[in-house]
């Protein structure tokens, strides 16, 4: 397999990583760049490698220059809030799962020959197949 290969069946982020890391690319462009990455520590890698290879990074609120320092910090701290949203947003989802279930108000799918009973009692019944 060539090279050039190996990079068209990448993810797209390693992709973008891995021309970053070639030289290929002058700035990366996003409306949130931060939330390219999965998590901060891929966060970090590319913006070593844009460091390293003079890759600038650009989103809708200016264009910054990973090796230097204050964009840097910038840069690093719109990744950790990225990541702290992430992590809100699904401690609210759980709960919201956890509160519907508290309730009785969550629907399980039940195995085939087996039927929900009436809403009050909420017991499964056996049901004859169809045919």
């Amino acid at each position: 397999m060539f090279p050039a290969q190996a990079l068209s069946n990448a993810s797209g982020f390693a992709r973008l990583t891995a021309e970053v890391a070639l030289g290929h690319v002058g700035i990366v462009l996003g409306l949130e760049v931060s939330r390219l990455a999965r998590n901060n520590a891929e966060w970090y890698r590319l913006l070593d490698l844009c460091g390293l290879t003079d890759t600038l990074i650009g989103d809708a609120d200016g264009i910054y220059h990973p090796a230097m320092f204050n964009d840097r910090l910038v840069l690093g701290l719109k990744g950790t809030m990225s990541e702290a949203e992430l992590h809100i947003l699904r401690a609210r989802l759980l709960g919201g799962i956890r509160n519907k279930a508290a309730r009785g108000r969550t629907a399980a799918r039940s195995t085939c020959g087996l039927r929900l009973g009436a809403r009050k009692t909420a017991k499964y019944a056996f049901t004859p197949m169809r045919r």
